[in-house]
């Protein structure tokens, strides 16, 4: 979360984060910031979902001028999701709880790895009647994966420095 928010803060754009890595102070700090929005208001909120159904969180949530909610790794509402990150598996209590679906606000989850099972699996559980889905391969042509069997570890070294010189 803090690299992303890090990223849009760099290009000039208003984004914070709730998480573990803040301390009391600091979360209240961003729900004042939040609640009472400047001239430049944040657009981008990161939130832990553990963070989702508190109390205090909530009640936030309901002033905010939400327009769009997004859940990354979204195969965990199906997939070890009870095990993993229970939370991920109270979203949809607190999409409820804002009227999210009812004031039309879109809800976008993405996942990298869902099968079909787990695809119908979450629209499902998070109560979604309108939807859209979009599938695209895994063909990523930044990413690139090279196996060379080298048994000499000053030739590895020699190697990893060449491919670390021609790579951009």
């Amino acid at each position: 979360m803090k690299d992303q928010v890090d990223a849009l803060t760099h290009k000039g754009i208003k984004a914070r984060l709730i998480n573990s890595t803040l301390d009391a102070s600091e979360v209240t700090a961003v729900l004042e910031e939040l609640k009472n929005p400047s001239s430049n208001p944040v657009k981008f909120l990161y939130i832990a979902p553990e963070r989702l159904n508190s109390p205090r969180f909530t009640a936030a949530a309901k002033t905010m001028n939400i327009s769009l909610v997004v859940i990354d790794e979204a195969h965990c509402i199906s997939q070890w999701g009870h095990d993993f990150r229970p939370s991920y598996m109270k979203i949809k209590t607190f999409l409820d709880s804002l009227e999210i679906t009812q004031k039309n606000i879109p809800v976008s989850a993405l996942t990298a790895t869902a099968t079909q099972k787990v695809r119908v699996d979450i629209v499902e559980r998070l109560g979604l009647q309108e939807f859209e889905s979009f599938i695209t391969g895994f063909d990523r042509k930044n990413i690139t994966i090279v196996v060379r069997e080298i048994s000499q570890k000053t030739e590895k070294m020699e190697k990893v420095l060449e491919i670390l010189d021609k790579t951009p």
